[in-house]
């Protein structure tokens, strides 16, 4: 009887520990499962954060173009205008000052040097001429 007594107590202890043992491992896995969203949730955040400053870049250069293009158009516009009120002011004063800010200058040599290639060229013979010496003459009239 006694035998029997210490028996069962020994299995009840045996059970408890088992129980012990699977508290302890069931524990360990939620903590493990809970280490792998947490890096999971800091992979993603780290893929958002990525995105969104790639997205912030690309918008700030486009932003940049944007300006640059209005400062280009705004001096493209004063040089305009700088150039009509120069020819209109020669108009009137029969003498040509070229308006302030804008270079005129003109390379005359690498113009003629540039014209020099292009006429030097020997004709070839399936394009049309644009040139008048080698157009065909205009019809004459009725």
């Amino acid at each position: 009887l006694r035998r029997l007594q210490e028996e069962r107590e020994r299995e009840r202890e045996i059970g408890k520990e088992g129980e012990k043992l699977k508290r302890e491992d069931k524990l360990f896995q939620l903590a493990r499962q809970k280490r792998v969203m947490e890096h999971s949730n800091r992979a993603i955040q780290e893929k958002i954060d990525e995105e969104s400053r790639k997205d912030k870049e690309a918008l700030a250069y486009k932003n940049k173009l944007h300006l640059q293009r209005l400062q280009q158009k705004r001096e493209q516009e004063r040089q305009k205008n700088a150039l009509k009120d120069a020819v209109a002011k020669m108009r009137l004063t029969r003498r040509w000052e070229p308006p302030p800010g804008i270079d005129l200058q003109v390379d005359i040599e690498k113009l003629k040097e540039r014209a020099e290639q292009l006429t030097s060229r020997a004709p070839d013979p399936g394009r049309k001429s644009v040139l008048p010496s080698e157009a065909a003459p205009p019809p004459r009239g009725p």
